[in-house]
């Protein structure tokens, strides 16, 4: 584990580049660019590079030319927010094809690109820096990874308990009771909230609440040990009528047999993708909203859309901070991938893979959004199994 969060090793492709030994295979033009410049944190090995945000100076760095042989291209990044003047960029036959920025800070996260149209043609990388300012206007990166699995969650590098963005404060107990069919199980709960648009969440009391209790795990994998998560067994207790159906072949846009009347439901369902067909479900449908959980074999990655999933949209800066899509990578298991999802009045827990993979966020929808669709996009999806329970309220 401490490989993997330290130098990234266990990290699923190859590595292009992690200028551990400088910046020997790159092109370098002015002088903006060095290796471990000052006011970057969270790399990985000892060494990136980028230009100092404590100097006036511009540059660009280009990278040796390659052909392009996988579905993505990732990066650790960090700097300004300038497209034109602080970027990372790739150039495929002499033409700019990708560009990307960061997010205004010195934290190195991940963000990559979808090339999988552009396997096997020629290109090349160059991190640029035109600004001659000190506020953020400067670019750094480290561990450019070729792989078949697309890293563009925006996230530090870590094993990331929740994805979702409203996953705060956790709180962990043990169970020391007699009771040994839990045995002495660590439990763990959050708030689900986010400081960024906490105080404009539409609510009428409170501004927030709790996440599922979870019973907490340790896994061994490819990158160590990491922590599995899924909710405690006593929720079953919740559960109505119970919906299942099997071997159900979707393609297209379908309706699911489970018609839930109320925004307090639980699906189980297990999905064996094909090679290039999109798979996924529309939730909260109604009133021209939805939210969208969606999983793309091609690059391996999942998204949550919440873009347009609320009828919360009088506030501007809410709907700036909140409209956005989340997304996580993750591997399939013996070549399927199980969703575990809980969707309450105002949220969506997702457990994938046994807990390997949280992603927990808020939503807000109308009571009228009561509609779900199942999607592939691109061929056709086998459901293997799909259950589906209404849930009981707690409150009495």
């Amino acid at each position: 584990m401490a490989d993997y969060l330290k130098e990234g090793k266990g990290l699923d492709g190859t590595v292009f580049e992690n200028f551990e030994k400088g910046l020997v295979n790159w092109k370098t033009e002015g002088a903006a660019f060095a290796v471990n410049a000052p006011g970057v944190v969270d790399h990985l090995g000892h060494s990136y590079a980028g230009s100092s945000s404590k100097t006036r100076s511009t540059g660009k760095l280009v990278s040796k030319p390659f052909k392009i042989t996988h579905r993505a291209i990732n990066f650790l990044l960090a700097g300004g927010k300038g497209v034109d003047s602080t970027c990372i960029r790739l150039v495929v036959d002499g033409k700019i094809l990708r560009t990307t920025t960061a997010d205004n800070s010195n934290v190195l996260k991940w963000n990559g690109w979808d090339v999988r149209e552009l396997i096997g043609r020629n290109a090349h990388i160059e991190l640029v820096d035109k600004h001659p300012g000190t506020d953020n206007a400067f670019i750094a990166v480290d561990h450019i990874l070729f792989s078949n699995k697309l890293m563009n969650q925006q996230l530090e590098h870590a094993q990331w308990l929740d994805y979702g963005p409203d996953y705060y404060a956790t709180r962990t107990w043990r169970n020391y009771d007699d009771n040994k069919n839990i045995a002495d199980s660590v439990f763990a709960i959050s708030w689900m909230g986010n400081w960024d648009y906490a105080n404009k969440v539409p609510t009428k009391w409170g501004k927030g609440f709790q996440s599922l209790p979870r019973v907490m795990a340790l896994k061994q994998n490819q990158k160590g040990y990491t922590v599995v998560q899924n909710p405690v067994p006593q929720l079953q207790h919740l559960r109505g009528k119970l919906y299942q159906a099997e071997n159900l072949k979707i393609n297209g846009f379908q309706r699911i047999g489970f018609t839930p009347s109320k925004n307090s439901y639980e699906i189980d369902v297990v999905i064996k993708p094909t090679e290039r067909a999109a798979f996924g479900f529309d939730l909260l449908e109604g009133e021209g909203r939805k939210l969208v959980l969606r999983y793309d074999p091609v690059t391996s990655i999942i998204t949550l859309d919440r873009t347009n999933c609320t009828d919360h949209v009088s506030d501007a800066d809410f709907t700036r901070l909140f409209a956005k899509k989340i997304t996580t990578p993750v591997s399939l298991q013996n070549g399927t991938l199980r969703l575990h999802m809980f969707i309450d009045q105002s949220s969506i827990e997702v457990f994938v893979n046994d807990g390997e993979t949280v992603i927990s966020a808020t939503t807000f929808p109308s009571e009228r959004q009561l509609g779900i669709s199942a999607f592939s996009e691109g061929g056709t999806t086998q459901v293997e199994v799909l259950k589906g329970w209404e849930l009981n309220t707690i409150w009495k």
